[in-house]
């Protein structure tokens, strides 16, 4: 597959990103991380409480104060909550910082600010009044993107932005008992925007639980397509952070929102302390035991371990920020013949399908999907650059049982599969 974008010479940018490295503020980091664990003495941050609302405030306020961001809000609904709960908006804090590029792509950042304590016991029914810090869990990955949102506005550095950045904080993240069955509602909602929108998004860098090991040690999760991402992480470590460990290769797992970019055929990675922080990984990890407890508190921290994750997200967020020769944005159409294979699974299906297909050369790719009778039901993106794998997936919650077919487009090439729905 090719990489997402061109290898550079990274030491040729080396004064630019140690001095972002060296911006970055540990005081400023677990100043953040305090203040989202009091959440204004509620102690919480569990979706639909005041500590929830609080810290929301308390993130858009602080982005507000950041000069060259435009900052806002941006409101949505969980609509299979219990009521009254469905009708309660939720909010992710995104905030903006525009690049040169001619033609508009971002590199995001993001981390959710709502916190659990589904490991406590009665958690189901007290979870209006547990006291649920969520100090690693996510207090330490939005104080990361909150610090290097403040860095990379920082226009008395010495970087050059070509990418524009989207740093955004999620609401309702977290398993929560009114609604069980919704995860990762918040980043759904922004991907979906921007894949509405049509977006180009170079990589999605998550951050979540990255404060809780005695070692310097961190995990990249990464799928096949955004390879060329996680390659940057680790040659970015390599390069200024040697001293933080990661796995050897990346992992492939879905528990954070992540997923969420990976579903509308995004390129991300997620930044864990543990692929399954659950669970052991010797000698490295031991599993966290605060995990989901209101004893995920900040005296169990390592800060030191925080800051590093910190470091390596910033600079390769920068450098994927900086780079000029991003696949499918300045990339001319290949004039060979077009070899691509399209496929689904699960098919039949009820209600979402997974869409997938690999391109052997660079194109730009249109899929939709048309009902029996030739009607086009959904189109799932257009003009899309593409070289190598993709998985996108297509949720049909209001169609009706029967056969579709979904059609991807490459100039004059496409290819037809059928699909069948089967509520």
């Amino acid at each position: 597959m090719a990489l997402l974008f061109s290898r550079l010479d990274i030491s040729a940018q080396t004064y630019e990103y140690q001095s972002l490295i060296d911006s970055l503020s540990l005081d400023n980091i677990s100043m953040h991380i305090d203040s989202l664990c009091i959440a204004g003495g509620y102690q919480s941050r569990v979706s639909f409480s005041e500590g929830n609302s609080f810290a929301g405030n308390y993130i858009y306020r602080y982005l507000k104060s950041i000069p060259g961001l435009e900052v806002y809000k941006d409101t949505f609904y969980i609509p299979e909550a219990t009521p009254p709960y469905n009708e309660i908006p939720q909010f992710n804090v995104v905030a903006y910082l525009p690049g040169s590029a001619t033609v508009e792509n971002f590199v995001v950042f993001g981390a959710h600010y709502d916190a659990s304590g589904s490991r406590d016991s009665d958690y189901d029914n007290s979870w209006q009044t547990v006291h649920a810090q969520g100090a690693d869990d996510n207090a330490t990955g939005c104080a990361a993107v909150m610090e290097i949102a403040k860095v990379l506005a920082d226009t008395s550095l010495r970087y050059g932005r070509i990418a524009s950045y989207r740093f955004v904080l999620y609401a309702a993240e977290e398993y929560h008992p009114v609604h069980p069955d919704v995860h990762h509602a918040g980043s759904l909602y922004d991907a979906k925007q921007l894949f509405d929108q049509n977006q180009s998004v170079r990589a999605a860098i998550i951050l979540d639980m990255i404060g809780y090991n005695s070692n310097y040690y961190t995990e990249v999760i990464s799928d096949s397509y955004s390879s060329a991402v996680a390659d940057t992480i680790y040659s970015m470590r390599n390069n200024y952070v040697s001293d933080l460990q990661l796995n050897e290769t990346p992992v492939n797992v879905p528990y954070s929102d992540h997923d969420s970019y990976w579903f509308y055929g995004f390129r991300a990675i997620l930044l864990m302390e543990n692929d399954s922080p659950w669970n052991n990984d010797s000698p490295y990890y031991i599993a966290n035991p605060y995990y989901h407890k209101s004893s995920d508190t900040r005296d169990k921290l390592n800060y030191e371990l925080v800051n590093k994750v910190t470091q390596i997200a910033l600079a390769s967020g920068a450098r994927i920020g900086f780079v000029h020769n991003l696949s499918g944005v300045d990339a001319e159409l290949v004039s060979s013949p077009v070899k691509f294979e399209l496929a689904a699974y699960p098919n039949p299906f009820n209600p979402v399908t997974n869409i997938v297909f690999n391109s052997e050369t660079q194109q730009y790719f249109t899929l939709e999907i048309f009902n029996s009778i030739g009607e086009r039901v959904a189109t799932l993106f257009r003009n899309r650059p593409v070289h190598g794998n993709l998985k996108i997936g297509w949720k049909a919650n209001n169609l009706p049982s029967g056969i579709y077919f979904a059609r991807l487009t490459a100039g004059s090439s496409f290819k037809n599969i059928k699909l069948v729905l089967m509520k």
